[in-house]
């Protein structure tokens, strides 16, 4: 991205209070530290939610470029799946209880939240299989199409991160 000179950055300021300064605002605050928490299908009291956090331009072309030249995938529907399994996995901040106002870290031997990774596989009483896909896949209880429709809300927040849970889900 070039640089503006002085004098053109000048031109380009907008009053403040003006559609063209709420709109660069906008721009500025779109995706800086922001995180969602997102409900895991099929836990209720208490709900279980995955924390994550913004993926940037780069990173996402980091993970596709991985996904692309793995040998693990021979269709485009694959790849298609394994970005968006990926993407939880390197997004995921941690994994939540909530009940109410209360939210607790799934956090069973004070090293922070679990992830989707072997902790979590041993929070549920599984011997850890080093894949982070199968802790994914266990946090949804085996159902892949639910984890699935969990990671496309997920990058359907990364279009627009000002959007809460609930207008993704469709209940705002």
């Amino acid at each position: 991205m070039s640089t503006v000179s002085h004098l053109d950055q000048q031109r380009l300021d907008a009053e403040p209070g003006s559609l063209l300064a709420g709109i660069r605002d906008q721009q500025r605050d779109l995706a800086a530290g922001h995180t969602i928490d997102i409900p895991i299908a099929g836990y209720k009291r208490p709900q279980l939610l995955a924390r994550y956090r913004f993926i940037s331009l780069d990173e996402g072309r980091e993970l596709g470029e991985r996904i692309r030249k793995s040998d693990l995938y021979s269709t485009d529907n694959d790849r298609a799946e394994a970005a968006l399994f990926t993407s939880i996995i390197e997004a995921c901040e941690g994994l939540f209880a909530r009940e109410g106002d209360k939210l607790e870290p799934v956090d069973p031997d004070g090293g922070g939240p679990c992830r989707y990774d072997d902790r979590l596989e041993t929070f549920f009483g599984v011997e850890p299989s080093g894949s982070a896909r199968t802790a994914v896949l266990l946090a949804f209880k085996g159902n892949g199409i639910a984890a699935l429709s969990h990671a496309r809300v997920f990058a359907e927040w990364l279009t627009d991160t000002t959007k809460t849970v609930d207008e993704l889900l469709g209940e705002a």
